[in-house]
């Protein structure tokens, strides 16, 4: 167990319904199910020799709003968004760690993003609430409406693929619906189901969590304090919160290949907290790497009424060459240009 702290100044549904859901529930924050890239816990880790980093440094001093180009991007294929829903009382706690040490984690045609230098990864604990399909939207996908709240612990990084950002996700665990004992993994997904249990009132300063494992597996447990009458605002240009905060493409790994689901919100309303981690067992032991990362500081967002999902869509193969350099270093006045994918 590590114990670290840092204070910042500034309805039931059928058998057969469940084998649809959770699989889209688990892809909307992003699993990969090669052997190589998943927990120690089940398989042994892939180490890639391949360095691939991309160095991004915009030259602006006005928070970047992504919000036309992003929604451009989504709305541009068809049947997109796939489901809406309610994203509440979302904390993100970031650490540091060298770059090598996530560069192994990652498939070569992921390029790995620095923040002044370092690799981060966030542990990021968010509730959905109220999933609405789509019209368009397969009938599976009207059934999410059944799941009244889903609570996320997610552990994520920071990459690009070809020119469009986005996060990484390595691991997702899930709250188990309705206390069912469901596998882990369902149909490859790298996700886990929890019992875990968020106590979010920033109204009155309290914010702690727990997050437990199956038997041997550990737990996340978590306190924070937020100022009753904390306002809320933009994450500043070139902060860590920009950098983390603002990402609207999930990336992960799947079935041999790499897929990305795409989000819209508006920019994120935020808050530096102070927390103490009092537990990560349940992290360390899926991935012994995380213990080599340092935590730096902690955001609290109240969430959005509306966020706009889109399903999962395969990439294309990478034209990487396995074994050479890909580093990338980005400087503009601007951020780079979104290109919408074709599927």
């Amino acid at each position: 167990m590590r114990s670290e702290q840092r204070s910042l100044a500034e309805k039931e549904l059928p058998p057969q319904g469940l084998c649809r859901i959770w699989p889209v529930a688990a892809l909307l924050v992003g699993h990969r199910s090669t052997s190589g890239y998943a927990p120690s816990s089940r398989l042994a880790q892939a180490k890639f020799g391949a360095t691939n980093v991309i160095v991004v440094m915009f030259m602006t001093t006005k928070p970047v709003d992504w919000g036309d180009a992003v929604k451009k991007r989504l709305l541009s294929t068809k049947g997109e968004p796939l489901v809406f829903a309610e994203w509440r009382r979302v904390m993100f706690l970031h650490y540091q760690v060298e770059p090598s040490v996530v560069r192994a984690q990652l498939p070569p045609s992921f390029g790995l993003e620095l923040h002044q230098g370092r690799a981060i990864v966030s542990l990021v604990v968010l509730t959905m609430r109220r999933f609405r399909a789509n019209p368009a939207a397969p009938f599976w996908a009207q059934l999410l409406a059944a799941v009244s709240e889903e609570r996320f612990l997610n552990l994520r990084t920071y990459v690009r693929h070809d020119d469009e950002p986005g996060a990484f996700f390595f691991w997702s665990w899930l709250s188990r619906p309705w206390g069912l004992p469901l596998p882990i993994g369902p149909l490859g997904l790298t996700c886990d189901f929890a019992r875990s249990e968020y106590h979010h009132e920033h109204e009155n300063g309290g914010l702690w969590g727990v997050v437990r494992g199956r038997a041997t597996c550990g737990r996340f447990a978590y306190c924070g304090h937020i100022e009753p009458r904390q306002s809320f605002g933009p994450c500043s240009a070139g902060s860590l919160a920009e950098f983390a905060l603002e990402r609207f493409s999930g990336y992960f790994w799947h079935r041999g290949a790499g897929r990305v689901f795409r989000a819209w919100h508006p920019p994120w309303l935020q808050a530096p907290i102070e927390v103490e981690v009092e537990d990560d067992s349940l992290v360390v032991r899926a991935f012994p790497w995380f213990a080599d990362t340092r935590f730096v500081e902690a955001h609290y967002a109240s969430g959005f009424d509306e966020v706009w999902i889109g399903r999962p869509h395969r990439l294309p193969a990478p034209a990487l060459r396995l074994g050479a350099p890909n580093i990338i270093r980005v400087q503009s006045s601007s951020p780079p240009h979104i290109h919408p994918w074709q599927h």
